[in-house]
């Protein structure tokens, strides 16, 4: 696959630097390459036999199992349209929920990359950078895991490009004010968080851009009635009415509720020590200070690179405004180059402990910041090159750049130990394993894990609303099992617990803490053997990669 989007990039590459744009579109064939490599690419776990991935993918799928099965939305759903969709798939084309949920990501991520173009189309000057943008989204994987899994707040974030394609278009073609009104309406239903983030950039980004520009042209003395071509599509209105349909579907589920507190502890009391954290996280996992700095390009390489090329693209672009050579039409360019620096700032002033910023997930702004930079980025490589002159040396260095950086992304792409994650899948006999333990449970017993818990396993079995109606599978009701099964404090297991319980271990929590965590040192090979001959402890299930144990309290 690497080959195969190489070999597309550089068809792409070609007809920008060599030209010919105008009587060939031999580009296509790149990006039809770049678009089924990139499938591939992303389907190869379902092309191995992976069933399933763990967290929210499975319990997403749940959700989507609850649509087919009964008509109705989990009572706490608060992101139902991809839910929807997906069970629309599924009635339509007979397959299992979870194939639907992991299948379905791939395909939005393809759906990006046309995105993309499209919105590149109608920002950008020329078809050459519309072309290295196309190229940037496509052949640089962006986004990581929400490329990966079934997760509305990713399917939310890939569709953005389309949402402000509609918002740029509507400004010169009503016909496009009822689509653009449709998704504007849709999207609190998408995800909340996408949604605060579109009415942060409409009031901040979208008016800015409009701003700047007028004050452009008013230097250099351009008439008035030319800014109606570049106005900012009048943000207001659509953020206030996204708005008035945001607050009230939140404030309407218990979920967003401790969302609201954290936020005024955190105004009150301060932040929560963000790079604290990050620190004593790296001290746990004992790395070097060269080590830290690869882990960093490792997972934040690709979002590094966006940030520079942005940052060069607005620069490029004032400084051709400032000239008076080109003004490009153009509050959506100027918007472009700006969103991404906007979503990095919100980055920046969570790693500040800015108040409210961790209970609006800002970590997740890096990935914002990524979905809109490959447009100002292409702005960025393709005037760098044209200034540089040498078309040859251009598309190698280019071609070389691009390559790098593609590499990184592609590597980040799964957890895996390359990035110090443990594989999310979930294997068969785990899921099999989890439903014999569901039926046969005894639900006044506790449920104990040690990083695999069964009410992930029971929202993808059962589906998220059945799920919620067994109490004891409840994310509440599971604890974890305490480090090295707390033998230091105790002989025999049982001597820790005043109840009886029953926990589970499946393959990924025997390997995990001595192979990607090994430094974490949480369990250990002698810890599995010692629990073996535990008298306190009973195995009553096993198969190769999952096992039930019935625990005993000893006085």
């Amino acid at each position: 696959m690497g080959i195969a989007m190489a070999g597309g990039a550089l068809i792409i590459l070609n007809q920008v630097f060599a030209g010919g744009l105008q009587t060939s579109r031999i580009w296509l064939h790149g990006f039809l390459i770049i678009l089924l490599s990139r499938l591939v690419l992303l389907w190869i776990p379902y092309i191995r036999g992976y069933l399933n991935w763990d967290g929210d993918n499975i319990s997403h799928s749940g959700m989507i199992s609850d649509v087919v099965e009964t008509g109705y939305l989990y009572g706490e759903n608060a992101y139902p349209a991809a839910h929807i969709i997906a069970a629309q798939v599924v009635s339509v084309t007979g397959l299992p929920s979870g194939t639907v949920a992991s299948l379905s990501t791939g395909l939005m991520s393809v759906f990006y990359i046309v995105a993309i173009l499209l919105l590149s189309r109608e920002v950008l000057p020329g078809p050459k950078q519309q072309l290295v943008a196309l190229l940037l989204a496509g052949f640089i994987v962006v986004l990581g895991g929400y490329n990966v899994f079934f997760m509305p707040n990713g399917w939310s974030i890939l569709f953005l490009p389309i949402f402000f394609l509609l918002y740029f278009k509507r400004v010169n073609k009503r016909a496009y004010t009822i689509p653009f009104l449709i998704v504007l309406v849709l999207y609190p239903f998408f995800h909340p968080l996408s949604s605060l983030m579109i009415v942060f950039a409409l009031l901040f980004v979208m008016m800015a851009g409009g701003f700047i520009l007028k004050w452009f042209k008013m230097k250099r003395h351009i008439h008035p009635a030319s800014f109606e071509k570049d106005k900012p599509g009048r943000p207001l209105l659509p953020a206030v009415l996204l708005l008035v349909i945001l607050l009230p579907w939140i404030l309407s589920f218990e979920g967003f509720k401790s969302n609201i507190i954290s936020i005024w502890s955190q105004v009150t009391s301060g932040g929560p020590g963000v790079l604290n954290d990050i620190s004593s996280t790296l001290e746990k996992i004992e790395t070097s200070t060269w080590e830290s700095i690869l882990l960093y390009f490792k997972l934040y390489g690709v979002a590094s690179f966006f940030i520079l090329l942005s940052v060069a693209g607005l620069i490029l672009l004032v400084k051709r405004m400032h000239a008076g050579k080109s003004y490009l039409s153009s509050a959506p360019l100027l918007s472009m180059g700006i969103l991404p620096l906007f979503f990095g700032f919100l980055y920046l002033l969570y790693l500040l402990d800015f108040p409210g910023m961790s209970s609006i997930g800002a970590p997740r702004m890096i990935s914002y910041l990524q979905v809109f930079a490959p447009v100002i980025g292409g702005y960025a490589l393709f005037e760098a090159a044209r200034v540089l002159g040498r078309k040859r040396f251009s598309m190698v260095l280019t071609t070389l750049v691009l390559l790098c950086v593609s590499i990184l992304g592609i590597r980040s792409l799964y957890p895996s130990p390359y990035v110090l994650k443990p594989n999310a899948q979930i294997t068969r006999m785990s899921i099999e394993g989890a439903k014999w333990f569901i039926k046969e449970k005894d639900t006044l017993y506790k449920t104990g894990c040690i990083i695999s818990p069964m009410h992930r396993f029971a929202d993808g079995i059962l589906g998220k609303s059945a799920a919620s109606s067994r109490l004891d599978l409840q994310k509440r009701n599971i604890f974890y099992l305490e480090d090295r099964f707390g033998y230091g404090g105790s002989a025999l297991l049982g001597g820790q617990y005043n109840t009886k319980m029953y926990f589970n271990i499946t393959v990924k929590d025997r390997i995990i803490y001595h192979t990607v965590w090994d430094s974490v040192a949480r369990f250990k090979l002698e810890d599995f053997k010692k629990l073996e001959s535990d008298k306190s402890v009973k195995k009553i299930y096993q198969n190769n990669e999952f096992g039930t144990y019935k625990v005993a309290p000893v006085s």
